[in-house]
């Protein structure tokens, strides 16, 4: 059986029920279970695992996501291999456990990298993580590829121990997901960069719905946050896990 386990803040939409409906509607080949770590989802169906919300720290969200591993690895009934799932990912067609094996990047770090070279701009604090945590795989001579795309991802429960420990995660920020795969993963199996059907990454209001639904044809994931959530991206989230769904060649909604 899959575990989806989702690290859950709660928001004033429903991002989680729809997320979860996509993997209700999408997910085929296994059967699965939910679990949901932080606030309560009120989802019927769905494993609830209360976890405070960090605050009142520098780099609070990334202590937080820490925290909320930690419980993860510590609950027996969640498997030791299980997807990391956020409340603002989409499934967006039929996926197997296969198409969770395989590991994402969003390119390679060299030299002269450029943050202007990102689909949206990131915050300075979230900047100064990232190359700390590059300059932390440097140091240690590891390959430093940018596994931060905020796609599901295939963890396992003891690689996850080992490297909070190692790095002592729960006293300095880093990006955790940068660090793990940089550390168990010669090379990313696909980069985003270069195979452009994985994601549809939608981080603008975008006004015009059948654009939105042009910009999610043949995708795997959708992956969206707060700035991009207009109405119009609501109305294809409902369509996407609605009775319209995927047509017979697998593409997106009439």
């Amino acid at each position: 059986m899959t575990h989806f386990v989702y690290v859950y803040i709660k928001s004033n939409w429903k991002e989680l029920y729809y997320s979860i409906k996509s993997i209700e509607k999408y997910f085929t080949g296994d059967r699965y279970k939910i679990f949901v770590v932080g606030d309560s989802p009120g989802i019927k169906g769905v494993t609830h695992i209360p976890c405070v919300r960090e605050k009142g720290r520098i780099n609070a969200k990334v202590f937080d996501s820490i925290k909320k591993l930690k419980v993860i690895t510590d609950h027996s009934k969640i498997n030791d291999d299980f997807i990391y799932m956020y409340d603002d990912i989409m499934l967006l067609r039929s996926l197997t456990l296969n198409n969770f094996k395989v590991t994402i990047s969003n390119g390679h770090i060299g030299e002269n990298f450029d943050f202007s070279k990102f689909s949206y701009n990131p915050s300075p604090e979230w900047k100064s993580l990232f190359n700390r945590t590059i300059a932390k795989l440097v140091s240690e001579k590891k390959k430093t590829w940018n596994y931060e795309t905020h796609l599901p991802r295939l963890f396992n429960k003891a690689k996850i121990s080992k490297i909070i420990q190692h790095y002592r995660l729960e006293e300095n920020a880093y990006l955790f997901n940068t660090l793990y795969f940089n550390n168990y993963t010669k090379a990313p199996f696909y980069d985003l960069k270069k195979t452009p059907t994985i994601k549809a990454g939608i981080y603008r209001p975008v006004d015009n719905y059948d654009t939105l639904r042009k910009m999610c044809l043949r995708r795997w994931f959708l992956n969206y946050n707060d700035n991009g959530l207009n109405k119009q991206l609501q109305d294809l989230i409902k369509n996407i896990v609605g009775p319209i769904g995927l047509n017979k060649k697998n593409e997106l909604w009439n």
